[in-house]
This record gives C-alpha cells, structure tokens and sequence, in this order.
C-alpha cells in the first residue's frame, strides 16, 4: 500500500515486491515472456495465439485460433486433470517401406509399441500393402510379449479376375501367420491390411514390445508395408 511499481528496476536488487510481472520487452504478436526476475527465468508465456509454461529450453504450449468462442469442461470431481505420457492414446508410425522377398519372417524396423504390465489394451494397425504380383500376398505374424489373452481380427483385400473381395481371419494367439493368399490386381496388388483387438497384459515387466514381421508368399516375390503405415493402441 502507497508503493507502486513506477520506481523499481526490472530484474534489479530491491525486493519490496518479491513477484512481478515482465513483458520482456516484447508485443503481445511476438511471443512475449511474463516472468517474475528478469525475465529469463521459468515463467508464463503469452503471444497472441498461444499461452504455455516456458522452463529454461523447454515450454509446453497450449494453442488456440478458433474462429469462434470455445469451452473446455474437464469432468472431474476433484478438480485435477492427469495428463501423462503413458495412459491414452499411442501411434507408432512407420517411417519407410519395409519390404520383403523371403518366405522366411523378418521384423518391420522402428515400428512397435511399448506396452505397460497388467494393462489391458484396444489396437488398430493399418497398414498400406503392396506386392510385385496379383497372386503374391504379404504374410505377418503379430508378435508380442506374454499375454493374458488376445484376440484380433484381420481384413485384407482379396480378390480373382472375376472381381473384388476381402479376406478375413480371426485370430487368439500371437505369433500365428497370416496370409490373405494375394492381392489381386493387373498390374501387382496393393490395398488396405486391418489388424484390430483387444489385449491384456501379464503382471510383471514385459519382455518384448508388441510388434509385426513380414514375409513374401513367393520366394523372390517382393511385398511391401508401405510408409505412413500405423499402429494404433489405446489403454482401456
């Protein structure tokens, strides 16, 4: 009371006021920092589309251009919100072509998920396939560490020269081939491979991640699971 901001230097010695806010010089367009010191400490970061938490190199942003008034209600009882890394949604997606002409298995590199002990677990995996010859098919096998149980479903399409159809297996094991037998088409085939489930993990660390391995139907017959291919698993 009767002390105002007006005479006390930014970031300096005096300490009649232990906070204070901080514009760090910049315009509210420009991603300005709101601090308490000088500026260049962890604080609140404020621009004109985006509030966040800024701590040293790193922020956590929070962005917002809606091009109307937006609410966000948190249904929670207690008023606290858990957002974390290892619960909810998880997408790995494949990088690069992973290809094949062996009729021997071999893993799809970087493409796996890494599950949690005793959790049970929804997944999609959809892949983008594609192969030298109508009547050579892309074979798998769904790999994983032990399970309570599992079981998934698999669509891919299959068809002859008379027309087009899909090809579909059900499955309650890991480590069981798949194979479609081809994927019709004039010029090679090439479609859309479904793997969906649901799966519940053992107590106890698991020993591997979840995973897929290839193999070509027709030795020297190349097949392919195609870049932007996803594997999708959500913590239920």
């Amino acid at each position: 009371m009767g002390t105002s901001l007006a005479s006390k230097t930014i970031g300096g010695g005096d300490q009649a006021f232990k906070w204070y806010l901080h514009t760090s010089g910049g315009n509210i367009g420009g991603a300005t920092r709101i601090c308490n010191g000088n500026g260049d400490d962890t604080g609140l970061l404020v621009s004109g589309s985006e509030i966040g938490i800024h701590n040293g190199s790193a922020t956590t942003i929070f962005n917002g251009l809606a091009t109307t008034s937006r609410g966000i209600d948190f249904p929670d009882a207690d008023g606290t919100v858990l957002l974390d890394t290892t619960t909810g949604r998880t997408v790995a997606k494949l990088g690069s072509d992973s290809s094949s002409t062996s009729t021997t298995f071999s893993e799809i590199g970087s493409f796996s998920f890494t599950p949690s002990a005793s959790k049970t677990y929804s997944f999609k995996i959809i892949l983008r396939v594609q192969s030298a010859a109508g009547t050579t098919a892309a074979k798998m096998r769904f790999l994983g560490p032990t399970v309570d149980f599992v079981t998934y479903r698999v669509t891919a399409p299959r068809a002859s020269a008379s027309g087009a159809g899909f090809w579909e297996g059900t499955f309650d094991a890991l480590d069981e081939e798949i194979n479609p037998l081809n994927f019709y088409d004039s010029n090679g085939g090439q479609g859309i491979v479904e793997i969906s489930g649901i799966v519940k993990l053992v107590s106890g660390a698991p020993t591997s991640q979840f995973r897929l391995s290839l193999a070509s139907e027709v030795l020297n017959s190349e097949v392919k699971v195609l870049e932007g291919s996803a594997m999708i698993f959500e913590e239920l």
